[in-house]
């Protein structure tokens, strides 16, 4: 986290938030426009997405997000509306949580087509740790921000890899 506010302290990073209405009431918003790039995280998607009484609400909200346009909902009887949205999510977890625990509705419902999926094959490797002073580590984290930096500037559209695309099928 301390890296990405470094790298990019114009984002406002929306953590921790397991409801549709918390989402939305922690968009920063002047005018009924939105303010800030808006950066939703979450650590462990299928916790998230798979609140069975969150579910609801959730999966359409983010999917409304993601499309990055005006947004009005209704939800826990208080009406949100926000203009200009320009919204990022990320959710992390792991292919097999994929597989378990991702309902239908993720994908039915149009949100899974909305998402960028980066998946790498998990294999456990030690940790070194180096002090954060360190040679070592001042480089790493200079090579990070700058790494982040580059990924912010992209712009356009994304499109499956044909490797992706089996991979897709497959899941």
């Amino acid at each position: 986290y301390r890296v990405m506010e470094e790298a990019l302290p114009e984002v406002h990073v929306i953590s921790k938030q397991a409801t549709a209405a918390g989402i939305v009431g922690d968009i920063p918003t002047a005018d009924g426009l939105q303010s800030k790039v808006v950066l939703i995280e979450a650590g462990e998607a299928t916790t998230m997405l798979n609140n069975t009484d969150q579910q609801k609400d959730i999966i359409p909200v983010l999917t409304e997000l993601a499309d990055n346009n005006r947004f009005s909902k209704t939800l826990k009887k208080e009406k949100f509306r926000i203009g200009k949205v320009q919204t990022s999510i990320i959710l992390g977890t792991n292919e097999k949580a994929l597989r378990e625990r991702f309902s239908a509705s993720i994908i039915e419902e149009g949100l899974a087509s909305r998402l960028l999926w980066l998946t790498a094959p998990w294999k456990p490797k030690p940790l070194v740790r180096e002090a954060e002073d360190s040679p070592v580590a001042v480089e790493a984290r200079s090579k990070a921000i700058k790494a982040i930096r580059g990924v912010a500037s992209l712009s356009g559209s994304a499109r499956l890899s044909p490797e992706g695309a089996i991979w897709f099928r497959e899941w």
